[in-house]
């Protein structure tokens, strides 16, 4: 199909090659070949597409310095997937009640733990837009001194991470009501201030299945948390 040998660059080069042919007047032509040059950019706009996809490297965690029971690394992207894991560790340090309830949901050595999968992640109105751009409200633990708090998700100024929790084991089904291997969704956005380390307020959203996508309401504000983001 492609016979000419500037075509058999441009496939390989890309786009740039285009660039250079455009700003010098280079004529793409080739002789009685003219009819193919349309399929030819076509197809290196499609392999430069590909080459020049950028992917990211997430990892978030508690804030340093908290109990650590949030631990999610991944790398990837949400057009060619994601690869990655981690885990969500629920216990006494979950609980809503507060450290003099007589009757915690969690007593010591209860745990529940839940195996992370990141399904969508990145800059919030670049790299997706799973709720509407706008002001909300992160409940708190109503029964003790964590607060509610108000926050908006900005186009360029927010980063979500979306990922299933499989529901690996549950010592306490009173406190947990999850059997095992049931598949949860979850989100958690955080306020953006650029790649790289940085710790920032989170909010962890529940997602409820809704057809073939979600529908997520804010759940719980996380407090600080780590986020570290990358694009490669």
């Amino acid at each position: 199909m492609i016979k000419c040998g500037w075509q058999k660059l441009l496939v390989r080069k890309g786009l740039g090659l285009l660039a250079v042919a455009a700003s010098t007047g280079l004529s793409l032509g080739c002789q009685g070949q003219e009819s193919e040059s349309e399929e030819v950019v076509a197809e290196a706009t499609e392999a430069v597409g590909q080459a020049h996809r950028a992917d990211w490297t997430v990892v978030v965690t508690t804030a340093p310095g908290l109990p650590q029971d949030v631990w999610m690394a991944a790398h990837g992207n949400d057009t060619d997937g994601w690869n990655g894991g981690g885990s969500v560790c629920l216990g006494v340090l979950s609980n809503d009640l507060g450290p003099n309830d007589p009757v915690p949901a969690f007593e010591p050595g209860d745990h529940a733990t839940l195996l992370t999968t990141v399904v969508s992640a990145g800059v919030f109105g670049v790299d997706g837009t799973p709720v509407a751009a706008g002001s909300y409200l992160a409940p708190g633990n109503a029964l003790d001194a964590s607060p509610a708090r108000a926050f908006s998700l900005v186009n360029g100024l927010s980063y979500f991470v979306a990922f299933d929790g499989l529901v690996q084991n549950s010592s306490n089904p009173a406190a947990f009501p999850f059997p095992v291997g049931t598949t949860l969704r979850f989100m958690l956005t955080f306020d953006y201030s650029g790649e790289g380390r940085q710790v920032t307020p989170g909010v962890l959203w529940v997602g409820i299945p809704a057809g073939p996508e979600y529908l997520y309401f804010p759940f719980l504000n996380e407090g600080d948390m780590m986020l570290n983001a990358k694009k490669n």
